[in-house]
């Protein structure tokens, strides 16, 4: 009735606003990580020490055609070297225990002798290689197991030393190779797998049947 009608709306601000509202994709949230087992519990360090880095120390001509001359030379300075470990002078039964495998450097005792003074003079690593050595040539010394088990607990090598010292007292019982095996162990629930541990008890616990009868 004359009245006028009112234009269209304009469809732009319309999209406008829709714009506005879409929202943006979100980030997928990353569930937290599992913290591993080992991030709450500490393992047990006491008494590991830096690794001694000093040159290999001589070990012999493994070529050398050994007189019984040397033999008896070598068993000589073999048995000085004992007396000024006893008496405490480790650089000095360092010393003879060397000339000694000069004289013989087929006679695995020599190794493991030397390789006990440098366990005492805190040079695992001069140890391990006299115990390696040692090996090479009788396989069968619980002694060189033992020192080098003892090396191998110095530098925090647990599931070495779990292996040196059980074998040591398998071969031949040492109440201080079993002692520090107790003491090792531990360590591997925390360091080492599971197969590793249960061997180890194993182990322990053949051996308690085999030497006391008794678990």
């Amino acid at each position: 009735m004359g009245g006028t009608i009112p234009p269209a709306p304009d469809d732009a601000p319309a999209e406008t606003m829709k714009d506005k509202t879409e929202k943006q994709p979100e980030e997928p949230v990353k569930p937290p990580e599992p913290e591993s087992e080992e991030s709450d519990v500490e393992i047990d360090n006491e008494g590991v020490i830096e690794p001694d880095k000093d040159d290999p120390q001589e070990m012999g001509d493994e070529n050398v055609e050994v007189t019984e001359e040397m033999m008896d030379e070598a068993n000589e300075k073999k048995m000085e070297g004992i007396h000024a470990l006893g008496e405490g002078e480790l650089q000095k039964a360092i010393d003879l225990f060397t000339e000694a495998i000069k004289l013989n450097p087929h006679l695995a005792i020599l190794y493991a002798k030397r390789a006990s003074v440098f366990v005492k003079l805190q040079k695992p690593n001069a140890a391990i290689r006299d115990c390696d050595r040692a090996i090479q040539i009788n396989p069968d010394s619980a002694q060189t197991y033992k020192w080098r088990g003892k090396a191998h607990r110095l530098l925090g090598h647990w599931e070495e030393a779990a292996h040196d010292l059980a074998l040591a007292c398998k071969l031949d019982y040492d109440d201080e190779a079993s002692a520090m095996l107790k003491e090792v162990q531990p360590r591997l629930w925390v360091t080492g797998s599971l197969s590793v541990v249960l061997l180890h008890i194993h182990n322990y616990l053949s051996l308690s049947l085999l030497f006391f009868g008794v678990i």
